[in-house]
């Protein structure tokens, strides 16, 4: 809207409230230059004086004055992108600032916020003390520095430069805040709150802070009273517990004499997505949840990729155990981060008194099977409300012998012997002749069956299992084989109906009946009824002690079901927040009737790639910037030949959802919409890694539905200028 002449004036001042200068000038002479004859004397007196800030900083820089405002305009545009998360475009702008400004540290600084937020922790530290170097006492480089240091666990480094800021003397309120999020990082209350304190008497000087960034300083001061155990901590968590949900969280455990929230022992500063963004913690939750369909070497090599781009996800699973008490989603983090750092956390948590005594010997048991606890260690652990010297010890698996007892018996011992020595054609042999000696020996098919199975000759072991069915529908062991290879191919139906007969046997030999229930047991874990699997592997081992199958399946099911129970509490903790994310999105529209332009930038970055590989044909739109993309996006969509193209991927109840907003004007009721076709809020919004698939969702990927909220009412639309294409499309 700032290109047109009614909103010049209202853009320059917004920007100059927001110290964006480069912003605010240029529409300050816009309006001038459509002022025409009649000058606005008020507004040239501020480009006078803005002009004459230029030259003074192109002075202090020595270079020009137009190449130093073509630099601030980056930067500007660099805090821009900063502020709405958008990490990538951020780094690009302000690294063209710094080719424009030179050493000057504001871009660098802003860079190397990018950096950090966009998982380039060490690119971050480097670009610090690249400043820092060449500007000893720049305050937002050491505090960056600080920050970035204590955040991935570097705490020693992060004391260093500390003790270097820690003498540089604020200048301002702005300088006191910065400083103060740099003690804040090493829990360094007394230092908070004496920078801090000031700003909180009557009269204060807290010019150069936004409203936001006060209320900030007022909600660091309010923690580090509470953690050093000042009186006036209750009454400034009071004042800020009106509109800020943690601060009455805070508040209410201040008053019951706790610590902090949760079982942490102090008040934290910092909220889960101040540590690592939450679009980016949503992505790797994704590759979590796709990771038992992966290669274990394949999701292994992913995941230490996002923990080296995000060390500090340790620190966001401790507040998950710590200060939220879900235990299982901080436990399940920190087990598939597999890090020294994350088997430190998953350490102190289990030999704390924290949680529960199952949430602690969960903590334990990952590093038992991650081989950082030995079989052998005595641990000191708080147990049954007392503290006692335990050793953690895993399952003991032992082999017995099978037995057969048939008339061929001594054939097919010999036959089982060779087999288990890897003598195939021996033990072919040996099964070969006892059905010629009898062939109705069932046991001879089902051992031949599973030599070919051996040798990945399926189809030959298929028919010998087959043979030994029809020969005793009621012998378990080729039953359970042909289930197992019905339950390989997803046939879950299958294999239970193939496990049916059995159910009418009344006799089971011991390690039938241990086969039996394993394969019981794995039908029960691909449905997911996970305790019932568990009753059913029990009960194999009853029948046959050291049953190796059985014993290894129920140790994955104990490894296992906690983390997914820790994964959906996990996943529910960010569906939370995501659900609120989504109700701000639904907000910013106010129109029925929104163009594309004022649809599409409420999208992140992410969202906005996916939907272009939707919509776009013809691809070259990877590398563009966000407004980049929604120009290229707008484009596509409003080309007719294109958006007919879109149109006819969708399915049948898609194009049919289209047609009835269209024929209601283009705008539906949303609880309408999700009555009919149902929604999308359980679905990911990271567009670029997941692809919908609701109704919904599919129809938001392509840009085709909006979400808006109008006289309070919530509601689906379909942007304006798309509204008469579709129709000549859809209705004709």
């Amino acid at each position: 809207m700032s290109r047109e002449a009614e909103y010049c004036l209202p853009f320059a001042f917004l920007g100059l409230q927001l110290g964006l200068h480069q912003h605010a000038l240029h529409a300050f002479r816009q309006a001038l230059d459509q002022a025409g004859e009649h000058p606005l004397e008020d507004v040239q007196a501020i480009v006078t004086e803005l002009e004459a800030q230029m030259a003074y900083a192109a002075r202090e820089l020595n270079l020009p004055v137009r190449q130093v405002e073509r630099g601030l305009r980056r930067l500007e545009e660099g805090q821009r992108a900063l502020n709405r998360g958008d990490f990538q475009a951020a780094i690009a702008v302000n690294r063209k600032a710094i080719k424009l400004l030179g050493d000057w540290p504001p871009p660098h600084n802003n860079l190397s916020l990018a950096l950090f937020f966009n998982g380039q922790p060490d690119d971050a530290i480097a670009e610090t003390r690249q400043v820092i170097a060449s500007d000893p006492g720049n305050i937002q480089a050491l505090s960056n520095g600080v920050r970035f240091l204590a955040w991935i666990g570097r705490e020693d480094e992060a004391r260093e430069l500390w003790a270097r800021l820690n003498k540089v003397p604020p200048q301002d309120a702005s300088d006191r805040l910065k400083v103060a999020e740099a003690a804040a990082c090493l829990e360094e209350d007394e230092a908070v709150y004496r920078l801090l304190e000031p700003l909180g008497k009557p009269g204060a000087e807290v010019q150069g802070l936004s409203p936001s960034l006060a209320v900030r300083a007022q909600f660091f001061r309010a923690v580090a009273e509470a953690n050093t155990g000042r009186a006036g901590a209750r009454r400034s968590l009071m004042e800020l517990a009106a509109h800020d949900p943690r601060a009455k969280m805070f508040l209410t455990a201040f008053q019951e004499g706790k610590r902090g929230p949760g079982w942490a022992e102090r008040f934290p500063y910092f909220q889960l997505d101040e540590l690592v963004p939450s679009e980016e913690v949503e992505a790797l939750l994704d590759l979590m949840q796709r990771g038992e369909g992966m290669k274990p070497r394949h999701f292994r090599r992913q995941v230490e990729r996002w923990a080296a781009r995000f060390p500090q996800l340790v620190r966001v699973a401790e507040q998950l155990i710590w200060e939220e008490q879900q235990s299982e989603s901080g436990i399940v983090l920190l087990e598939t981060l597999g890090t020294p750092a994350a088997y430190q956390a998953l350490r102190r948590f289990g030999l704390s008194q924290a949680g529960t005594d199952e949430e602690r010997m969960h903590a334990l048991s990952v590093l038992v099977r991650a081989g950082q606890i030995s079989e052998d260690d005595t641990l000191r652990i708080w147990i049954d409300g007392q503290w006692r010297e335990t050793q953690i010890r895993g399952y003991e698996i032992s082999d017995e012998e099978t037995a057969y007892t048939q008339e061929v018996a001594d054939l097919l011992n010999a036959g089982l012997v060779a087999l288990q020595e890897d003598d195939e054609e021996q033990a072919e042999e040996m099964f070969r002749r006892v059905l010629a000696l009898n062939p109705r020996a069932k046991e001879a098919y089902n051992n031949l069956g599973a030599l070919y199975a051996r040798r990945q000759e399926h189809d030959q072991a298929r028919e010998m299992f087959r043979q030994a069915v029809e020969i005793d529908p009621f012998y378990a062991m080729p039953r359970c084989n042909l289930a197992t290879y019905l339950l390989d191919e997803g046939n879950i139906a299958g294999a239970q109906a193939m496990l049916e007969p059995l159910t009418e046997a009344s006799h089971f030999h011991p390690q039938e009946m241990a086969f039996y229930s394993y394969t019981q047991a794995r039908i029960l874990v691909k449905r997911e009824e996970y305790e019932a699997a568990r009753r059913a592997l029990k009960t194999a081992l009853r029948v046959y002690p050291g049953y190796q199958l059985a014993q290894d399946l129920l140790a994955w099911l104990d490894r296992v079901t906690p983390m997914l129970r820790g994964f959906e509490a996990f996943q529910e903790q960010y569906r939370k927040r995501e659900r609120a994310k989504r109700a701000r999105l639904q907000a910013k529209l106010t129109t029925p009737h929104p163009s594309l332009d004022e649809a599409l930038p409420i999208y992140t970055k992410d969202m906005l790639t996916g939907m272009a590989r939707e919509v776009i044909r013809w691809g070259s739109w990877t590398a563009l910037r966000k407004a980049e993309l929604i120009g290229e996006i707008i484009a596509a969509l409003t080309d007719a030949e294109t958006l007919a193209w879109v149109v006819a991927a969708l399915e049948d109840e898609e194009r049919e959802a289209l047609r009835r907003v269209l024929t209601q004007g283009g705008r539906m009721a949303w609880d309408e919409f999700d009555a009919a076709y149902g929604n999308d809020l359980d679905e990911s919004a990271c567009w670029n890694y997941h692809t919908p698939e609701t109704t919904m969702g599919r129809l938001r990927l392509r840009g085709l539905l909006a979400e808006a909220t109008v006289d309070g009412e919530q509601r689906v639309v379909i942007p304006a200028e798309l509204r008469p294409i579709l129709r000549e499309i859809l209705v004709g």
